[in-house]
């Protein structure tokens, strides 16, 4: 039903009118509009709420926003340039620059808003051939980060504290087959 319908995505923040910098000066989005309730902006064509939430707010563990871009190397440099601090998750094949090769060839860096959410650019091998997937496990209580190629039927976990519940929860969702990374030497 939702399937012909653009989707609108939502980000929380204690202060919109501290964040607008952020998103209007540093990412470039184009402000629609701004009231007590969020800060409205166009995101290429789709809405994105920066929805003032109370106090207390803890920001989420995983990606809540995300852009597919032509190349990273420069989106991430471009960024960097303004201020924006790239997340290093000390991942096996996370580069110097925080930039992230996934298994299926899509490369991805992370970053924070000013309220500590996560978002990340990403950069696929072609339109189809990646999706970035976040996926909170309710009945684990922990998150997992995954990529999903569609080029091959693996599927890559990128979270050692997934627990065995999850695992099973997400191959339940999906016909993907699931492997763990290799572990770190201490």
């Amino acid at each position: 039903m939702l399937g012909s319908h653009k989707i609108m995505a939502f980000a929380p923040t204690l202060d919109a009118k501290k964040a607008r910098p952020f998103y209007e000066g540093v990412l470039g989005l184009r402000v629609l509009s701004q009231d007590n309730f969020a800060l409205a902006l166009d995101a290429n064509g789709i809405m994105l709420r920066v929805t003032n939430v109370p106090l207390g707010f803890k920001p989420q563990q995983f990606t809540i926003l995300g852009w597919q871009v032509p190349d990273i190397a420069k989106a991430v440099s471009e960024l960097k340039q303004k201020g924006v601090w790239f997340e290093s998750y000390s991942l096996p094949t996370q580069d110097a620059e925080g930039i992230w090769t996934a298994p299926g060839g899509a490369k991805v860096a992370w970053f924070k808003d000013p309220d500590g959410n996560t978002s990340a650019s990403t950069k696929c091998p072609n339109a189809l051939a990646s999706t970035i997937l976040s996926y909170y496990c309710e009945r684990g209580q922990r998150y997992l980060h995954c990529t999903a190629s569609l080029a091959t039927p693996a599927l890559a976990v990128q979270s050692r504290s997934a627990s065995a519940d999850c695992l099973r929860a997400l191959r339940r969702r999906s016909a993907l087959r699931l492997s763990r990374p290799p572990a770190r030497a201490h």
